[in-house]
């Protein structure tokens, strides 16, 4: 088949076929050295298939490589990658939960109180955080952990906390 028909038949775009080419992922099965005109077997319609489908999912082209150099394994891939977009997801969602509470904060008026307390002892742990970098779900893991031993350690030293840990 032509690269045009080949195209028409799997779904694919020529564009696609020639970066699939470039890429190793998907070769035809003979070029002509003088024209340069690539030509695709039927046989190749279901590597073209996946090879869609993959991307359409999201994987990279390392992944989609990884599925369809190794089908035997495919399932083990496809297991993977659904288990990483799904904490993707996860996170995702967590994001977008928490830009809709800052969002909806911004149409309440903002309310500074000021009061009086006596002097107080306190004691507190200091960390830096890059918001950009930090997985929440281990991030809030290493801030609890970090918290529990500042609490064992006051505890220790017979000084129990008398108030409830804040972060900020």
């Amino acid at each position: 088949m032509t690269i045009g028909r080949f195209a028409h038949a799997s779904g694919l775009t020529i564009k696609a076929l020639r970066f699939y080419d470039e890429n190793g992922l998907l070769e035809p099965r003979s070029v002509d050295p003088e024209t340069g005109y690539r030509r695709y077997s039927g046989g190749q319609l279901r590597r073209a298939a996946m090879i869609k489908v993959l991307r359409q999912m999201g994987m990279s082209l390392a992944q989609v490589r990884e599925v369809v150099d190794n089908p035997d394994r495919a399932a083990e891939h496809l297991t993977r990658f659904i288990d990483d977009l799904n904490i993707l997801r996860a996170r995702q969602d967590s994001a977008v939960e928490r830009g809709m509470e800052i969002l909806s904060s911004y149409d309440q008026p903002v309310q500074v109180q000021t009061r009086v307390a006596p002097a107080q002892h306190w004691v507190g742990a200091a960390m830096s955080v890059d918001p950009t970098r930090v997985d929440p779900v281990k991030g809030a893991q290493d801030f609890e952990a970090t918290f529990m031993r500042l609490g064992e350690a006051l505890q220790e030293s017979d000084n129990p906390p008398v108030a409830s840990f804040w972060t900020t």
